[in-house]
Protein backbone atom coordinates (compact mmCIF):
# COMPACT_ATOMS: atom_id res chain seq x y z
CA UNK A 1 0.00 0.00 0.00
CA UNK A 2 1.59 3.13 -0.94
CA UNK A 3 0.60 6.34 1.13
CA UNK A 4 1.30 10.03 0.78
CA UNK A 5 1.33 12.75 3.24
CA UNK A 6 1.23 16.19 3.21
CA UNK A 7 4.99 17.11 3.69
CA UNK A 8 5.53 15.93 0.70
CA UNK A 9 6.97 11.85 1.35
CA UNK A 10 5.65 8.75 -0.03
CA UNK A 11 5.72 5.36 1.99
CA UNK A 12 5.12 1.87 1.38
CA UNK A 13 2.93 0.02 4.00
CA UNK A 14 3.33 -3.97 3.32
CA UNK A 15 -0.17 -5.83 3.43
CA UNK A 16 1.65 -8.61 5.93
CA UNK A 17 1.91 -5.77 8.63
CA UNK A 18 5.39 -4.38 9.42
CA UNK A 19 6.71 -1.30 9.69
CA UNK A 20 6.14 1.85 6.65
CA UNK A 21 9.60 2.56 4.34
CA UNK A 22 9.69 5.66 3.71
CA UNK A 23 10.87 6.25 -0.22
CA UNK A 24 14.23 6.88 -0.78
CA UNK A 25 17.03 7.23 -3.41
CA UNK A 26 19.83 4.59 -3.70
CA UNK A 27 21.98 6.78 -1.94
CA UNK A 28 19.86 7.03 0.91
CA UNK A 29 18.83 10.34 0.36
CA UNK A 30 15.53 10.93 0.60
CA UNK A 31 13.33 11.58 -2.83
CA UNK A 32 10.09 13.57 -1.74
CA UNK A 33 7.74 16.49 -3.32
CA UNK A 34 8.24 20.37 -2.50
CA UNK A 35 4.62 20.04 -1.68
CA UNK A 36 1.87 17.75 -0.14
CA UNK A 37 0.97 14.45 -2.38
CA UNK A 38 -2.14 15.09 -3.45
CA UNK A 39 -3.14 11.71 -5.74
CA UNK A 40 -1.29 8.83 -6.51
CA UNK A 41 -1.75 6.08 -9.65
CA UNK A 42 -0.74 2.70 -10.06
CA UNK A 43 0.15 2.53 -13.66
CA UNK A 44 1.93 -1.23 -14.27
CA UNK A 45 4.68 -1.83 -12.72
CA UNK A 46 5.11 2.10 -11.74
CA UNK A 47 3.62 4.57 -9.39
CA UNK A 48 2.53 7.69 -10.24
CA UNK A 49 2.51 10.78 -7.46
CA UNK A 50 0.87 13.99 -8.25
CA UNK A 51 1.99 17.15 -5.49
CA UNK A 52 0.60 20.57 -4.61
CA UNK A 53 3.77 21.53 -5.94
CA UNK A 54 3.11 21.10 -9.48
CA UNK A 55 5.41 17.55 -9.41
CA UNK A 56 4.90 14.70 -10.82
CA UNK A 57 7.09 11.63 -9.88
CA UNK A 58 7.14 7.80 -11.56
CA UNK A 59 8.55 5.40 -8.89
CA UNK A 60 9.64 2.09 -9.68
CA UNK A 61 6.56 -0.24 -7.91
CA UNK A 62 8.13 -3.59 -8.68
CA UNK A 63 11.64 -4.46 -9.51
CA UNK A 64 13.55 -2.26 -7.13
CA UNK A 65 10.15 -0.61 -4.99
CA UNK A 66 10.78 2.92 -4.04
CA UNK A 67 13.55 3.71 -6.76
CA UNK A 68 12.67 6.96 -8.50
CA UNK A 69 12.48 6.39 -11.92
CA UNK A 70 11.23 10.13 -13.63
CA UNK A 71 10.63 13.75 -12.80
CA UNK A 72 7.92 14.76 -15.08
CA UNK A 73 7.91 18.81 -16.66
CA UNK A 74 6.62 21.07 -14.07
CA UNK A 75 3.56 22.39 -16.30
CA UNK A 76 -0.38 22.71 -15.42
CA UNK A 77 -0.21 23.81 -11.51
CA UNK A 78 -0.97 21.78 -8.72
CA UNK A 79 -2.17 18.23 -9.38
CA UNK A 80 -5.47 17.33 -8.15
CA UNK A 81 -6.24 13.97 -9.78
CA UNK A 82 -5.16 11.41 -12.32
CA UNK A 83 -6.38 8.71 -14.34
CA UNK A 84 -5.10 5.87 -16.63
CA UNK A 85 -6.31 5.72 -19.96
CA UNK A 86 -6.98 3.04 -22.61
CA UNK A 87 -3.74 2.95 -24.37
CA UNK A 88 -2.30 2.85 -20.44
CA UNK A 89 -1.11 6.51 -20.52
CA UNK A 90 -2.27 9.27 -18.24
CA UNK A 91 -4.47 12.19 -17.68
CA UNK A 92 -3.92 14.85 -14.96
CA UNK A 93 -6.03 17.53 -13.57
CA UNK A 94 -4.37 20.72 -12.38
CA UNK A 95 -5.92 23.06 -10.10
CA UNK A 96 -5.18 25.51 -12.61
CA UNK A 97 -7.99 23.77 -15.21
CA UNK A 98 -5.54 22.01 -17.11
CA UNK A 99 -6.13 18.83 -18.17
CA UNK A 100 -2.72 16.91 -19.45
CA UNK A 101 -2.34 13.65 -21.76
CA UNK A 102 1.04 12.16 -20.80
CA UNK A 103 2.81 8.84 -22.37
CA UNK A 104 3.73 5.84 -19.91
CA UNK A 105 7.26 7.20 -20.76
CA UNK A 106 6.63 10.27 -19.21
CA UNK A 107 6.34 12.52 -22.34
CA UNK A 108 3.70 15.30 -22.63
CA UNK A 109 1.18 15.01 -25.39
CA UNK A 110 -1.49 17.13 -25.20
CA UNK A 111 -3.24 19.44 -23.12
CA UNK A 112 -6.28 21.20 -22.38
CA UNK A 113 -7.66 24.76 -20.58
CA UNK A 114 -10.88 24.71 -18.98
CA UNK A 115 -12.43 27.71 -16.74
CA UNK A 116 -11.73 26.28 -13.14
CA UNK A 117 -10.19 23.98 -10.93
CA UNK A 118 -9.92 20.19 -11.25
CA UNK A 119 -10.80 18.32 -8.70
CA UNK A 120 -11.52 14.79 -9.26
CA UNK A 121 -11.54 12.45 -12.35
CA UNK A 122 -12.58 9.07 -13.44
CA UNK A 123 -12.73 7.09 -16.70
CA UNK A 124 -16.15 6.14 -18.34
CA UNK A 125 -17.81 5.31 -21.51
CA UNK A 126 -13.95 5.64 -22.99
CA UNK A 127 -14.35 9.43 -22.08
CA UNK A 128 -12.21 10.87 -19.36
CA UNK A 129 -14.27 12.70 -16.52
CA UNK A 130 -13.03 15.50 -14.99
CA UNK A 131 -14.84 16.78 -11.52
CA UNK A 132 -14.62 20.50 -11.01
CA UNK A 133 -14.67 23.54 -8.40
CA UNK A 134 -17.47 25.30 -10.36
CA UNK A 135 -19.87 22.23 -9.66
CA UNK A 136 -19.58 21.41 -13.79
CA UNK A 137 -18.35 17.47 -14.93
CA UNK A 138 -16.54 17.99 -17.75
CA UNK A 139 -16.39 14.52 -20.20
CA UNK A 140 -12.95 14.50 -22.85
CA UNK A 141 -11.98 12.81 -25.35
CA UNK A 142 -8.67 11.03 -25.87
CA UNK A 143 -7.93 11.14 -29.94
CA UNK A 144 -6.43 8.67 -31.89
CA UNK A 145 -2.89 10.93 -31.77
CA UNK A 146 -2.82 11.56 -27.89
CA UNK A 147 -4.75 14.72 -28.41
CA UNK A 148 -7.45 15.83 -25.79
CA UNK A 149 -10.76 17.62 -26.78
CA UNK A 150 -13.51 18.71 -24.94
CA UNK A 151 -16.74 16.36 -25.60
CA UNK A 152 -19.49 17.97 -23.61
CA UNK A 153 -19.68 19.79 -19.67
CA UNK A 154 -22.80 19.50 -17.65
CA UNK A 155 -23.48 21.74 -14.36
CA UNK A 156 -23.63 18.44 -12.05
CA UNK A 157 -23.93 20.43 -8.75
CA UNK A 158 -23.73 24.14 -6.81
CA UNK A 159 -20.21 23.29 -4.91
CA UNK A 160 -17.26 21.20 -6.31
CA UNK A 161 -17.11 17.77 -7.13
CA UNK A 162 -15.08 16.76 -5.08
CA UNK A 163 -14.67 12.48 -5.78
CA UNK A 164 -16.22 10.27 -8.72
CA UNK A 165 -16.45 6.75 -9.07
CA UNK A 166 -18.27 4.72 -11.58
CA UNK A 167 -20.03 1.18 -12.06
CA UNK A 168 -21.09 -0.88 -14.58
CA UNK A 169 -23.75 1.86 -16.23
CA UNK A 170 -22.98 4.79 -13.69
CA UNK A 171 -21.02 7.52 -12.35
CA UNK A 172 -21.51 8.90 -9.07
CA UNK A 173 -20.24 12.16 -7.69
CA UNK A 174 -19.86 13.80 -4.59
CA UNK A 175 -19.60 17.02 -3.31
CA UNK A 176 -18.04 18.99 0.48
CA UNK A 177 -21.62 19.38 1.47
CA UNK A 178 -22.91 15.23 1.24
CA UNK A 179 -24.85 15.52 -2.07
CA UNK A 180 -24.39 11.91 -3.85
CA UNK A 181 -25.47 12.14 -7.05
CA UNK A 182 -26.04 8.86 -9.83
CA UNK A 183 -25.42 9.92 -13.84
CA UNK A 184 -26.38 7.43 -16.21
CA UNK A 185 -23.10 7.35 -18.73
CA UNK A 186 -24.97 6.56 -21.95
CA UNK A 187 -27.11 9.61 -21.51
CA UNK A 188 -24.43 11.65 -20.74
CA UNK A 189 -22.64 10.74 -23.64
CA UNK A 190 -25.16 10.90 -26.10
CA UNK A 191 -24.47 14.39 -27.40
CA UNK A 192 -22.40 16.59 -27.53
CA UNK A 193 -22.54 20.20 -25.58
CA UNK A 194 -19.67 22.06 -24.91
CA UNK A 195 -18.86 25.58 -23.67
CA UNK A 196 -17.24 28.74 -24.83
CA UNK A 197 -13.54 29.17 -23.70
CA UNK A 198 -11.74 25.98 -23.68
CA UNK A 199 -9.12 25.26 -25.99
CA UNK A 200 -6.97 22.72 -26.56
CA UNK A 201 -3.24 21.93 -28.02
CA UNK A 202 -1.50 18.88 -29.22
CA UNK A 203 2.48 18.84 -29.17
CA UNK A 204 2.27 17.20 -32.94
CA UNK A 205 -0.44 19.95 -33.76
CA UNK A 206 -0.15 23.02 -31.89
CA UNK A 207 -2.90 24.89 -32.90
CA UNK A 208 -5.70 26.20 -30.64
CA UNK A 209 -9.39 25.24 -30.65
CA UNK A 210 -12.35 26.71 -29.39
CA UNK A 211 -15.48 25.24 -27.77
CA UNK A 212 -18.78 26.82 -27.94
CA UNK A 213 -22.59 26.28 -26.74
CA UNK A 214 -22.51 25.86 -23.14
CA UNK A 215 -24.92 22.91 -21.60
CA UNK A 216 -27.92 24.56 -18.71
CA UNK A 217 -29.54 21.07 -18.58
CA UNK A 218 -28.85 18.32 -16.07
CA UNK A 219 -28.88 14.87 -17.98
CA UNK A 220 -29.68 11.48 -16.46
CA UNK A 221 -29.03 12.55 -12.89
CA UNK A 222 -30.63 11.23 -9.57
CA UNK A 223 -29.60 13.45 -6.33
CA UNK A 224 -28.77 11.64 -3.08
CA UNK A 225 -28.82 14.00 0.15
CA UNK A 226 -29.25 17.96 0.22
CA UNK A 227 -28.65 20.58 -2.02
CA UNK A 228 -26.03 20.02 -4.92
Amino acid sequence: IWVGTMAGSLFALPIAGGAAKELTAASGSQRRHEGAVRCLLSVGGQLWSGSESAEIFVWDAERKPGSLLQKMEREGGAVSAMIRLPDGGVLSGHKSGIVQVWGVDGARHSWAHSRSAVKSAVLAGNLAWTGHSDGHFRLWTILDDCGVELFRSVPAHHTAVLGMVKDAVSVWSCTKNGTLRQWSIALLIMDKVLEPGVVSSRRSNPTLRSAGGIAHRRAGGSTLGGRA
